[in-house]
């Protein structure tokens, strides 16, 4: 448990066989006399040997308490009902096993064991059977947790402590190894064989044209009370690109763009990508000092703003950039709705898509240069979770709309391209 949680303090609870301090007569009673009761153990850099007599103390100590009930301990503790006081349960047992040759008594004569199953009211139960010139390990688990891999894990850990209570009696009791060999390479091996094939060669905005020649009416953005679909907001994002394009963007051209959560946005992004060039977020919403270090060190020539944009950004910092206002939608109206061609942009999967920076809180921020194939690779590893106010998890086979991130964080390109 101590391993597993990363824990050093951990609280289990244990069966006390009740007969132990039941006074006179208490072996001729019928009935269970059993209690449970909790056993917090620390696992630390004590020594193995120690730990265990520390741990046969504390057992020896709970049987003055046999007695008390649950309900005792809970209050005298420091937890709040209804919150238990452990989950997990260890219990020690002593079988005998039969003898052979042994038969039954003439009170059992004539009946048959059918079978017994045993159930708990705990998420994990591990029982010990102890049959003298063996153990016996046990386990009762809910799911997902497995109680093959409990009972595993158990194995793994008395055999450590044996060999170390031999070889290495003051080793830290926190060092022992449980992870069996097998389940070792499951964890480790089989778990992070991830790979997979993907189309390393295709950039970001050519996966979301797929989407729109697969549902084109279908809806991709939602703003307030706008709903745009697929195929009309590829046909902007292409009208805006063509623009772009004769404005004289590149492949691996640095691109601001500083404007407020709109269509205007994702569009804005989706153009930037398509003409080629790298898109750099500026959020409108950051102080005007930080906004201006980011264009000094990024130094784009060309900038996509609304008049949010162009508020936080001030007219000294964008005196020297070529603004295009993406509150003009109607300067490039006329531009063709088809896809651009990457192949005649010279534009491949190992060009730029974006180039994002750290917060600066440890000092100055870096700019991250991110290659197309890069975020093709995330999207479909299908391992991107994004948590937070402004974050969203996806999943690349559902269908959703997307963009549920700000452009500045480095998600967002991953929403724009799994829309489907």
């Amino acid at each position: 448990m101590a391993l597993s949680s990363g824990r050093e303090q951990v609280v289990f609870g244990t069966v006390l066989f009740g007969r132990m301090h039941a006074g006179a007569g208490a072996d001729r009673a019928m009935g269970l006399f059993m209690n449970t009761l909790p056993l917090r153990l620390d696992l630390d850099e004590t020594g193995v040997e120690e730990s265990v007599r520390i741990a046969h103390a504390r057992l020896a100590e709970l049987l003055s308490h046999e007695h008390a009930s649950l309900a005792l301990a809970q209050r005298c503790s420091d937890i709040a009902a209804p919150a238990p006081l452990f989950s997990a349960l260890l219990n020690y047992r002593h079988n005998t096993p039969a003898m052979a040759g042994e038969g039954t008594s003439d009170v059992l004569s004539g009946m048959e064991w059918l079978g017994d199953e045993e159930r708990t009211n705990y998420p994990l139960t591990l029982s010990v059977d102890d049959f003298g010139q063996e153990l016996g390990l046990t386990a009762d688990a809910v799911e997902p947790i497995s109680a093959d891999r409990i009972c595993g894990y158990m194995q793994r850990a008395l055999e450590q402590l044996v060999d170390a209570l031999e070889q290495a009696p003051d080793r830290p009791v926190r060092e022992l190894d449980i992870l069996p060999a097998e389940e070792r390479s499951y964890l480790l091996e089989e778990l992070n064989r991830t790979e997979t094939d993907y189309p390393s060669d295709l950039c970001v905005h050519a996966l979301f044209e797929a989407q729109v020649r697969r549902a084109p009416d279908a809806v991709a953005l939602v703003f307030e009370e706008q709903s745009i679909s697929y195929g009309a907001l590829n046909a902007d994002a292409n009208r805006l690109a063509y623009h772009l394009i004769g404005l004289g963007v590149r492949p691996d051209q640095p691109v601001a763009i500083c404007v407020e959560r709109s269509p205007a946005m994702v569009v804005g992004l989706l153009a930037i990508l398509k003409a080629g060039g790298a898109y750099v977020p500026l959020d409108p919403a950051y102080p005007s000092e930080r906004l201006r270090q980011l264009l000094d060190d990024a130094r784009p020539r060309l900038l996509l703003c609304d008049a949010a944009g162009r508020a936080a950004l001030g007219a000294e910092a964008i005196a020297d950039l070529s603004a295009v206002d993406l509150d003009a939608a109607t300067a490039w109206a006329d531009q063709s709705a088809d896809d651009p061609d990457p192949h005649a942009l010279g534009l491949t999967a190992r060009n730029l898509a974006y180039v994002i920076y750290t917060s600066g809180s440890t000092g100055t921020p870096k700019g991250v240069m991110v290659e197309h194939r890069k975020c093709s690779q995330c999207i479909y590893a299908g391992s991107f979770r994004c948590i937070g106010p402004h974050r969203a998890r996806f999943t690349p086979s559902r269908s959703r709309r997307f963009l549920s991130t700000l452009p500045g964080l480095d998600s967002s390109i991953c929403h724009l391209a799994v829309a489907s």
